[in-house]
């Protein structure tokens, strides 16, 4: 560094120039060789030490009043003494306000993947049960028809095209006639424009029945991924965020309730593929 330029120029360390014991040290070296080795020792567990893992339903809660994400809450402890430590979420909202917006949603974290664990095996065994009939009902619930109403569709698809199909030999008659001279060149446009406008008419009808056709074979898709899901994980003993982050969408916690002495809360789980089920 030069006292007129104050920029600071690096030199690598084999070009230094070390002069030692040029005065008394403060500490003697066996004791800097033994705190040298002590940092770099911490040093290297600092380094081992494995970073917390993330809570296992991290992001995936919802409160169903506010909507709002619920929060992690480790070793939770019950209020009655003598009980043991649990893992819990709360409603971020009323954490965060001190209770004076939004009710009581939380939920303890066994209480979910118990409750995950029996839907999943539950959805497994009416697959496992009748794998079709599963399939024909998820379908009929994704696209919120009956077999009845998709028959009435299909009827009214056949006519439309029939209608379209018409109206092109009509157009092709119209033109003969305005060619041998039947109907004059001014009557022949407006059948013409009448036929185009129909025709306009009927190919946006078909063109919504094929996105819906569309929409079905993704949804059907959509479906037999869900499924797939199910079948690979119907064996687990114990839920983990692999199962969660293949199968769960998000879950809505509902506020507790409390009659009778009795304590209920809804749970809702947002599958994904899917949707609530």
């Amino acid at each position: 560094m030069s006292y007129r330029n104050t920029k600071a120029v690096p030199n690598h360390e084999d070009e230094w120039i070390r002069v030692e014991n040029t005065h008394p040290a403060i500490i003697d070296q066996t004791t800097w060789d033994v705190v040298q080795e002590i940092r770099a020792v911490n040093k290297q567990n600092k380094a081992n030490e494995k970073k917390p893992e993330p809570s296992l339903f991290k992001s995936k809660l919802i409160c169903s009043d506010c909507h709002k994400k619920l929060v992690f809450h480790a070793n939770h402890e019950f209020r009655k003494s003598g009980n043991p430590k649990y893992n819990m979420y709360h409603c971020s909202t009323r954490l965060s306000t001190g209770g004076s917006r939004c009710s009581n949603h939380s939920i303890y974290e066994v209480v979910l993947k118990n409750l995950l664990l029996d839907e999943v095996k539950r959805h497994f065994d009416l697959i496992n049960l009748d794998e079709s009939k599963m399939l024909s009902t998820l379908m009929d619930r994704l696209n919120g028809e009956h077999s009845q109403e998709k028959a009435l569709s299909a009827k009214e698809r056949q006519r439309l095209k029939q209608e379209l199909h018409e109206l092109e030999l009509r157009a092709e008659l119209h033109y003969e006639n305005k060619v041998s001279g039947v109907i004059s060149a001014e009557r022949f446009t407006e059948l013409a424009l009448e036929s185009e406008t129909r025709r306009k008419e009927i190919q946006a009808q078909l063109d919504g029945f094929r996105e819906s056709e569309k929409a079905a074979k993704l949804k059907l898709a959509d479906i037999k991924c869900w499924m797939g899901v199910i079948k690979e994980y119907s064996s687990v003993i114990e839920i983990n965020r692999d199962l969660i982050d293949a199968l769960v969408d998000r879950i809505e916690i509902g506020k507790k309730l409390k009659e009778n002495g009795v304590t209920s809360q809804d749970v809702k789980i947002f599958y994904r593929y899917v949707g609530s089920m």
